[in-house]
């Protein structure tokens, strides 16, 4: 006999359930599996209540949106119309400058003049300008009667 055999040899004690002891257990699992149908029907109730719930639910809040949806374009309208009625309109208008207050001032110790005028330079015409070897120079010059408004250069003729 080899080692094995007698370290996992059995008493001989262990027996089979007698027949009682499985209609007990038999009666014992019917039971439970009664109460476990009965568990799910009354989960399946609730869970039919609840989807009807909430299918009732988004009926509502569609019906509410649309509600919204129309509350808010009658709200837009309404204070377009308040605010148009109740705007402030004023013709053009002119300041009244009589009094002495408002009048136009200049100002006073200072000669504002433009610049050429202030330093006695004035633009001439290019045909009563100086001969002049150097085409960037310019055909103005102080003090010259007669004078263009604009300044303009000698072009070199060759």
């Amino acid at each position: 006999m080899s080692i094995l055999n007698t370290v996992f040899r059995g008493t001989g004690t262990h027996r089979s359930k007698t027949p009682a002891q499985l209609r007990a257990e038999l009666d014992d699992a019917t039971c439970t599996l009664i109460a476990l149908t009965t568990e799910i029907e009354s989960l399946t109730v609730q869970r039919n209540s609840l989807e009807a719930q909430l299918d009732s639910a988004g009926i509502e809040l569609s019906g509410a949106r649309e509600d919204v949806a129309t509350q808010t374009a009658e709200l837009i309208a309404l204070r377009a119309f308040r605010d148009n009625a109740t705007a402030v309109t004023v013709g053009l208008g002119e300041r009244d400058t009589s009094a002495m207050e408002d009048q136009a001032t200049t100002p006073v110790g200072i000669d504002v003049k433009p610049l050429w005028e202030a330093l006695g330079i004035t633009p001439i015409r290019v045909a009563d300008a100086p001969a002049a070897t150097d085409p960037r120079t310019p055909t103005w010059i102080p003090g010259q009667p007669n004078a263009e408004t604009t300044q303009t250069f000698r072009v070199p003729t060759a």
